[in-house]
C-alpha cells in the first residue's frame, strides 16, 4: 500500500528533515481513517459507508447516527465544507488523476487507501448563497465541482477535524 501512496506523492510520504526534526507524511492512515496532516482534516477511508446515496438533508441525518454511534471512536464526523472536500479532490488532481490521462479522482483517491470511492458526486455542507434550497458537490470522476437542489441523490464522505 505504501508504495502505490509514494508513487502518487512521494514527497508527502517520505519523511523528510526539517531542522533536525523528522517531518510527518502529509497522509497517514489508520483502519477507519485517512489523516492529512496537512489540513489536519481525517476523512472516513469508505467512500460508500451509507451503501447508497442520499439527499442533502439525509447526508446530514446520516452523520447524526454515525456520531451516536461513535464511528470509529469518535463523535464529531460532519459533512465536509466545499473548501475541505476540494482540498482532497485537489491533492490527487495535482498528481494528474481526474483526467483521461491518468485516472479518475476516485482512483486516485483508492491509491492513497480509501475504499469504496465511486465516480460519483459527494455532497458538501456548503449551501448555494442565493438559493438556500441547493448546495454544492464534487465529483470524483473529473474533480469539478457543482451545485445541485438539495432533492438530488449523491454520496458522502464523512470528515472531522483534528485538534
Amino acid at each position: 500500500m505504501l508504495g502505490i501512496i509514494s508513487a502518487i506523492g512521494s514527497s508527502f510520504v517520505s519523511a523528510e528533515k526539517q531542522e533536525g526534526k523528522a517531518r510527518k507524511p502529509r497522509f497517514e492512515l489508520s483502519e477507519v481513517a485517512l489523516v492529512d496532516n496537512k489540513t489536519r482534516l481525517m476523512w472516513l477511508l469508505n467512500g460508500q459507508l451509507a451503501e447508497q446515496t442520499v439527499s442533502w438533508d439525509d447526508a446530514f441525518d446520516y452523520i447524526a447516527n454515525l456520531n451516536r454511534e461513535h464511528y470509529g471512536g469518535h463523535k464529531n464526523w460532519r459533512l465536509p465544507s466545499r473548501e475541505e472536500l476540494e482540498t482532497l479532490v485537489g491533492h490527487v488532481k495535482e498528481q494528474g488523476f481526474g483526467s483521461d490521462r491518468v485516472g479518475t479522482v476516485a482512483s486516485g483517491l483508492h491509491a492513497l487507501g480509501m475504499k469504496s470511492i465511486k465516480e460519483d458526486d459527494y455532497w458538501t455542507s456548503t449551501e448555494h448563497v442565493y438559493n438556500s434550497g441547493e448546495a454544492w458537490f464534487v465529483n470524483m470522476r473529473n474533480g469539478g465541482i457543482g451545485i445541485g437542489m438539495k432533492t438530488l441523490y449523491c454520496s458522502i464522505l464523512p470528515v472531522r477535524s483534528l485538534p
